[in-house]
């Protein structure tokens, strides 16, 4: 399948590490949080803080290496939240099957918590269907920055040539 002219593996190869390096920190965080480590321990693990820093990475990188342009950015992105958010919903599933809270269902964790006084407001379906939303969402959000820092990239070049 060709997504804007490359195949999905293109897109996969062109960014492994970021991948694993979501893939990995969202893992690692629903693992602890699973064998019980408290989550102010947990939290040091942030997809919150690895998102935008993987997609300035791709943005910037999607120039410097000629891969494409702003259409190209958009699955490039989709990608990266794609795999942070499987892992939240996975998380959340986990939370929602086995009856115990996760990192990712904790009430202080979910804004806003469904229900503030009950515990495990946020393991829910309706939770985790919201995070499907959000891969949308945040995929678009992240494209406008990440759009933004691909001008910069060029800009800058353009510069340094002149």
């Amino acid at each position: 399948m060709n997504i804007f002219g490359k195949r999905g593996a293109e897109y996969i190869r062109f960014q492994t590490p970021l991948l694993v390096l979501i893939g990995a920190v969202g893992l690692v965080r629903l693992g602890l949080s699973i064998a019980g480590v408290p989550d102010s321990t947990v939290r040091w693990l942030s997809l919150t803080a690895v998102l935008p820093i993987a997609m300035l990475v791709g943005a910037v990188r999607v120039h410097t290496t000629g891969f494409g342009a702003y259409r190209q950015l958009l699955p490039v992105i989709f990608l990266q939240v794609f795999t942070a958010q499987i892992i939240i919903i996975a998380g959340i599933a986990i939370a929602i099957i086995t009856q115990h809270e996760n990192i990712f269902t904790r009430n202080e964790n979910v804004l806003p918590a469904a229900d503030p006084g009950r515990i495990g407001a946020g393991a829910t379906w309706t939770h985790a269907s919201a995070h499907v939303g959000a891969m949308i969402l945040l995929s678009l959000a992240f494209w406008v920055v990440g759009s933004l820092v691909l001008l910069a990239a060029r800009k800058l070049e353009l510069r340094h040539a002149q």
